[in-house]
């Protein structure tokens, strides 16, 4: 009996502590169930707070725009301001108009009372003369017969008629003098009247711009109004969320501290630090930071709001494009002219004036001791097409043919309808120069050579002077003086046809026989397929073997003056002028002895390479 009853009481004490467990339990699945309840709707407020959050970075760039639009409103103001200055500016020249135009009516109205008064005395003295004249002719009638009487009366009455001529030619000519003073006068009041027309018209379209200008105010004005009230009501609705927030999390926590639990983090904030932490970011964050900017301040206001301003950018037409076309002078000393050169300088633009002089006056005076000038351009703005004529007249060609100097001359045009021009200037090394003094004349430029003739390679012959070939090589070559130039056949001729690598030799690599007229008639007569292939092939061989004989010909006891090959192998040139002085081919054609510092044959090298 003892053991049941302690199995009993046993049994009794388990049963208690289960039912307070499961009681227990219960307490805890709904203090869980009311904590996902106020987890879920802490997420809402989130949710909604993220959204708020949004509209205020929205609204912030719209108070960005806002702050934009009132700039460029300045800017239109600053641009009506300088409107009223130059309406100021008319309204002066009007005023300065109205009274140049009283003093020619004042000048008029004294010209008028001058005609008056002196045709007043004309009259009066031509009756005292009438009078004297009449008192003559009773005296003289009483003379005198009646024939000398008439006749008086008769030269009386001529002398008055001429007199009379004579004045009235003088009436017409002041007539014409006041109907000129007086179209004047009205095309100077047909001026004035035009000039106050466009005042009028410049007022009433500043009146306009004012009043659309202040209506675009009112209206900005008025949204930027309506826009910060929206913005107060978001940053009272945030504040509010906020606190609600706040209190909910207090509560929150309260009540997990009376319970004896953990409390949990969880929001925007704990949220935020456990990314920190798990990106790696120890900073530390308080507990009253807040992760995003607070509402209410104000957007910054950045320097890239309004667009850049370049005057220049949008006025360009046609950039600097550099001009070749012009050649240089014959003689730098014959084309130079220091007068011209200064009256030159004086018609540019009073701005340029100053550098212009320095530079080119230091580059082409040869009297001049001031040290040279560094400056390697000259830019010269709003050129007119005039003094654009003058340069390319006289300063251009007069620097290109300085010795010392390397020219490039370019123009732009822009939307300001003026044309832009650049000069540029440099001056040529002393190893360029080979050490001649700039302003003599470089030796041997002018000099004639004796050249390989054209029937036999070491013969020399008289040479035309270099010019610069046409070709796709940038050389100089010459051609024999006499050359015998055979009767043209027909343009579709095999034999005139010559290869693309010899089109630029300037000796005897082209020399194959030409037949004769007959001959080249009777040949074509009767020419069937075969024979024309053979003969282009008969032809080709000829060139070719000339070609290779001429390359391979050597001049004995000769020496290059230049390169310093000897003996000279191929062609040969010699100096009419110079004793003993021989040039190769390759020398020949980069212009050895005078012209190996040529412009021309740099331009040519540089239209080549561009």
């Amino acid at each position: 009996m003892g053991e049941d009853a302690a199995a009993a009481n046993q049994f009794n004490s388990n049963s208690a502590r289960y039912a307070e467990r499961t009681e227990h339990n219960d307490m805890l699945r709904a203090t869980q169930e009311e904590l996902a309840t106020k987890i879920k709707e802490l997420q809402i407020y989130e949710s909604n707070y993220v959204g708020l959050k949004k509209d205020l970075a929205r609204w912030k760039k719209k108070f960005e725009y806002v702050f934009r639009e009132n700039e460029l409103l300045a800017l239109e103001t600053g641009k009506l301001d300088a409107s009223h200055k130059q309406i100021a500016f008319l309204q002066q020249e009007i005023k300065f108009k109205e009274e140049e135009g009283a003093a020619l009516r004042g000048l008029v109205s004294a010209l008028e009372a001058a005609n008056k008064k002196q045709r007043a005395k004309q009259l009066e003295a031509a009756k005292a003369r009438d009078s004297e004249i009449e008192a003559a002719a009773a005296l003289a009638a009483e003379r005198k017969s009646n024939e000398d009487t008439d006749a008086a009366l008769q030269a009386e009455r001529k002398a008055r008629k001429d007199e009379k001529e004579r004045y009235m030619a003088e009436i017409n000519a002041l007539k014409a003098e006041n109907g000129l003073l007086l179209k004047d006068v009205d095309r100077k009041d047909e001026e004035l009247h035009r000039q106050e027309e466009q005042v009028n018209a410049h007022k009433g379209r500043i009146e306009g711009l004012q009043g659309a200008l202040k209506e675009e105010q009112e209206a900005g004005m008025k949204r930027l109004k309506e826009k910060q009230d929206k913005v107060v009501e978001l940053e009272n609705q945030v504040q509010q969320m906020q606190m609600r927030r706040r209190s909910s999390v207090a509560a929150a926590l309260a009540q997990a501290e009376e319970e004896g639990r953990d409390t949990v983090g969880f929001g925007p904030k704990d949220r935020l630090k456990a990314s920190h932490i798990s990106e790696g970011d120890e900073r530390d964050y308080g507990s009253d930071e807040e992760p995003d900017t607070p509402p209410g301040t104000p957007p910054p206001i950045t320097s890239g709001l309004l667009p850049p301003e370049d005057p220049t950018a949008d006025q360009t037409i046609r950039d600097w494009t550099e001009d070749r076309k012009i050649k240089p002078a014959r003689s730098y000393d014959e084309a130079l002219d220091l007068d011209r050169l200064d009256e030159l300088i004086r018609k540019l633009p009073y701005e340029h004036q100053e550098g212009a002089s320095r530079v080119l006056l230091s580059a082409l005076d040869p009297d001049s001791t001031a040290e040279p000038v560094d400056e390697s351009q000259i830019v010269l703005r709003h050129l007119s097409a005039e003094r654009q004529a003058d340069l390319r007249e006289f300063l251009l060609p007069l620097l290109k043919a300085h010795p010392a100097l390397r020219v490039s001359y370019s123009t732009m045009d822009r939307r300001t309808l003026v044309t832009d021009v650049r000069i540029q200037i440099e001056r040529r090394r002393d190893s360029v120069l080979g050490g001649f003094v700039p302003g003599e004349k470089r030796f041997g430029k002018d000099h004639m050579f004796l050249g390989p003739s054209v029937e036999d390679v070491g013969k020399l012959v008289p040479h035309n002077s270099r010019v610069i070939s046409t070709g796709s090589k940038a050389i100089y070559i010459s051609k024999p003086k006499h050359v015998e130039t055979a009767v043209p056949v027909a343009a579709s001729s095999p034999l005139e046809r010559g290869s693309e690598h010899t089109e630029d030799m300037d000796t005897a690599s082209e020399s194959a026989e030409v037949p004769d007229v007959t001959t080249s008639k009777r040949m074509w007569g009767g020419l069937n397929a075969a024979k024309f292939i053979g003969t282009m092939a008969a032809g080709a061989k000829q060139r070719v073997a000339a070609t290779f004989k001429n390359a391979k010909y050597t001049h004995e006891g000769t020496s290059c003056q230049f390169c310093k090959m000897t003996p000279i192998v191929g062609e040969r040139y010699s100096c009419e002028t110079c004793v003993g002085f021989d040039l190769c081919e390759n020398c020949y054609s980069l212009g050895g002895h005078g012209l190996e510092n040529s412009d021309e044959l740099f331009y040519r090298v540089q239209e080549l390479v561009l």
